[in-house]
């Protein structure tokens, strides 16, 4: 028996899925030449990496530097995607 409380013991993916997932949207739409999506889909990639065992339920985890910053990143991919759907359909 282990001494370890049990929330240690759950082993989860967490956001490596969605990493997975962004990271191969990013490489298909940089190896298709259109690099503003791909960095937008980059940047969602890295976001996920950053916050990747956050525990929102605990007060202040997202204080942590790291967890910090891959909020702003993911904001500021999600803020580029929304522009760039406003963009695609007004024109």
């Amino acid at each position: 028996m282990s001494n370890m409380p049990e929330s240690n013991t759950h082993r989860s993916l967490g956001n490596l899925p969605l990493v997975i997932l962004f990271g191969s949207l990013a490489v298909i739409y940089v190896s298709e030449q259109s690099w503003l999506d791909g960095a937008v889909w980059g940047c969602l990639a890295i976001a996920m990496l950053l916050t990747h065992g956050i525990d929102l339920r605990r007060p202040g985890a997202w204080r942590a530097p790291r967890h910090l910053l891959g909020l702003a990143v993911a904001m500021v991919a999600i803020v580029l995607i929304l522009a760039r759907l406003a963009l695609d359909l007004a024109l």
